[in-house]
């Protein structure tokens, strides 16, 4: 959700260019976008549930325990994200 009410022109404009950029991905690596929707000025945007958060979760949580991430799976991200 994105509170779109105190947002210009340009803004609200921004945030229906990124709901078609989503619309838009057909990838395995990216998580499926279903349906988005306005309800009472905010922007509702409806994905994909991935079990177990975002590579940013896992980042912050292997810092948090001062755990190093293995190299395998840095460079299984990494040749995902390219």
């Amino acid at each position: 959700e994105m509170q779109i009410s105190f947002s210009g022109p340009w803004e609200q404009q921004r945030v229906w260019d990124e709901l078609g950029i989503h619309r838009a991905f057909d990838c395995p690596c990216v998580v499926r976008y279903f349906t988005s929707w306005v309800a009472e000025e905010m922007a509702c945007l409806l994905m994909e549930f991935v079990e177990g958060g975002s590579l940013a979760d896992l980042v912050a949580r292997s810092c948090r325990e001062q755990a190093e991430l293995p190299d395998a799976s840095i460079l299984d991200w990494s040749s995902q994200i390219l």
